[in-house]
């Protein structure tokens, strides 16, 4: 039995790793009936509940924008309908459900790490060495959200004490901050973090080098919003060095690992979101498993049929889902495709590829592990047009199998486990309906080193950036590959390494900083389409494009996904230098009017701890 870790609420697995401790450890939060907040935070197991939802509930609202902002508009991934990107395009994206959730959802955790800590400091009388290690936790979580915030909305308010604003009666009347204070309290907060935090936690919690981790991309954010600041870019460098000297150093072997059961506890994985198999509560399941899954693959729940992989990103990686030379009918498996279940992949071949899509003829052994494949002999999913009937082809009776309709040819295979069987073998339970235990990693140790690379490149020290860099692309095996560093190899090598991770919008976003002419035109020049064969406008079928892949009236893009240009409401310039922001929340600009007013300098003095020579 594969083993598990939850830090959520709702019903665990009974499998665990034996070093662990107990599951309940890491499921138990304050119980809703509680009477005072004075009766808790008495023991260091409580305090742990306290900080448990930060690893999961507090975060469920943004999972669908962790994805659309993430990588739809990043033009990785495409949507029919009820996304960002194509609210952008009206006059209403401020009332769209996806930003406005995900508005909300970092703000709680925001909210819920500071009453945390408001309430350890009043009510517990543990050493303050205990203490100060989940206030650590959640002083990251903090950082952490207000990171998405500033990459997606610029100025925010900073809130550093919600008991205090509430008691003041400020809650509807905040200002906004400027972009450059709001990166120098995640700095600051984040120092204090990585000081209270310890060198190694509990397997799936934060340590020191989580901090140090996020310290080293913020920097590089904030270093491109100062003009490409030598001393940020030096401090980027430095928390970088940190990371890679620690036992988090070393990059997961096998690369489509950390998107399996193992990522939850590889040393690669830096700062992670852990979910339960059960959604009583709700908000304690991984939606993305729904989301970017198709209903054929999973017995529960999944609707991802309808969305695809973007043909811009299938270019990137040098494939393209009706590829002429991979015939119909005929049980084969693409070159670049896994082989076997060690998720092993041919030489000469980028790993990412078959980790992070699905095309045609793939062999992908973790989903339906269970069942045959007569066409190969092996268990395992094969990529058909009915992929119910791989072996056969079949092109009219799918009773007993489902249409691959995914409208590009392409789908994500990132966050999704497969079947119930295949959930049951990556994590020793049951999913209950659209349940799924998947974790989301929102930081690990390669994003660190490609945030390393690009500091050294802004400061001209190439043979540093070439070294980080390296160290990605070796594990990747496209080490031997010659590239010339630039800000566009920057943005596709971090597409190739963490599409579908919830990422790579912020890229351009900090390219928009020093460049928002580059950053517009690389957006410009991008195919976000599906195929003509797909679901999405299109007039053909998909069966007829696998069979025809020459088609141009099958496979040519839909010319209704494309931008030809980028409208003010989309991607709006500002002054300070900024680029690519979104509009605020309707709902958040009606309780408090100051959103859509200047932004003032954050008083620093009220935090005790900020020491403007430490940033």
């Amino acid at each position: 039995m594969k083993n598990k870790i939850l830090t959520t609420i709702g019903l665990g697995c009974l499998g665990l790793l034996p070093a662990l401790t107990s599951c309940e450890d890491f499921l138990d939060r304050p119980t809703e009936d509680n009477p005072t907040a004075v009766d808790f935070y008495q023991s260091e197991n409580e305090l742990k509940q306290a900080i448990n939802p930060l690893y999961c509930i507090a975060w469920f609202d943004f999972q669908r924008m962790w994805i659309d902002a993430g990588d739809n508009l990043a033009g990785n991934y495409g949507k029919g309908a009820s996304n960002i990107y194509t609210s952008l395009q009206t006059t209403t994206a401020g009332a769209n459900d996806i930003l406005t959730n995900g508005y909300g959802a970092l703000n709680a955790v925001i909210s819920m790490a500071n009453i945390a800590m408001t309430n350890m400091d009043a009510y517990s009388p543990l050493d303050a060495s205990i203490v100060n290690k989940y206030k650590g936790e959640a002083m990251l979580m903090k950082a952490l959200s207000y990171f998405y915030i500033v990459r997606l909305w610029g100025e925010t308010p900073i809130i550093d004490d919600n008991v205090k604003i509430i008691g003041e009666g400020q809650s509807y009347n905040l200002t906004k901050n400027t972009e450059e204070d709001i990166y120098k309290y995640i700095i600051t907060v984040l120092q204090k973090a990585a000081e209270y935090l310890p060198e190694s936690n509990d397997p799936g919690r934060v340590d020191k080098y989580s901090a140090y981790g996020l310290l080293s991309k913020v920097y590089l954010y904030y270093g491109c919003l100062k003009g490409k600041d030598a001393h940020l870019l030096d401090q980027s460098l430095k928390y970088a060095e940190l990371v890679k000297k620690s036992a988090h150093g070393t990059l997961e072997p096998v690369y489509g690992k950390l998107f399996r059961h193992e990522g939850e506890t590889s040393p690669e994985s830096l700062i992670t979101l852990h979910w339960a198999p059960t959604y009583n509560p709700y908000p304690s399941i991984n939606i993305n498993h729904c989301d970017l899954g198709c209903s054929g693959l999973n017995e529960t729940g999944a609707w991802g049929q309808w969305n695809y992989v973007t043909i811009d990103l299938q270019n990137l990686f040098g494939v393209n889902a009706f590829d002429p030379n991979v015939k119909y009918g005929e049980p084969t498996t693409r070159p670049d495709s896994y082989k076997d279940e060690n998720l092993s992949v041919a030489a000469g071949y980028d790993v990412r590829r078959p980790a992070t899509m699905a095309l045609y003829h793939d062999y992908i052994p973790f989903w339906q592990r269970d069942k045959e494949i007569p066409a190969l002999g092996k268990k395992g999913f094969y990529v058909t047009w009915n992929c119910g009937k791989a072996d056969k082809e079949n092109t009219t009776d799918v009773d007993n199998g489902w249409e691959w309709v995914f409208p590009s040819g392409a789908a994500p295979v990132k966050q999704i486990h497969g079947s119930i069987a295949d959930h049951i073998a990556e994590f020793g339970c049951t999913p209950d309906g659209q349940g799924s235990c998947m974790p989301m990693i929102l930081l690990r140790t390669a994003d660190v080193y490609l945030c390393a690379s690009e500091a050294a490149f802004h400061k001209g020290d190439m043979t540093t950036a070439k070294e980080y860099m390296d160290i990605v692309r070796t594990r990747a095996g496209v080490g031997n590959e010659a590239y010339t560093l630039d800000m566009k190899f920057y943005i596709d090598e971090r597409r190739r390494e963490l599409a579908f991770e919830g990422d790579n919008y912020y890229d351009l976003r900090r390219w928009a900083y020093i460049d928002v002419e580059s950053a517009t035109a690389y957006i410009l020049a991008q195919e976000r389409n599906s195929r003509a064969c797909g679901w999405l406008g299109g007039d053909g079928d998909m069966m007829s494009a696998f069979k025809n892949p020459t088609n141009e009236d099958y496979v040519k893009p839909n010319t209704d996904v494309k931008p030809t240009t980028i409208p003010s409401s989309t991607f709006k310039s500002v002054a300070a230098g900024g680029a690519f922001l979104l509009p605020y929340p309707d709902k958040d600009v009606a309780a408090n009017p100051n959103l859509g007013g200047d932004a003032q300098s954050y008083d620093f003095s009220q935090l005790g701890y900020y020491d403007d020579s430490k940033i």
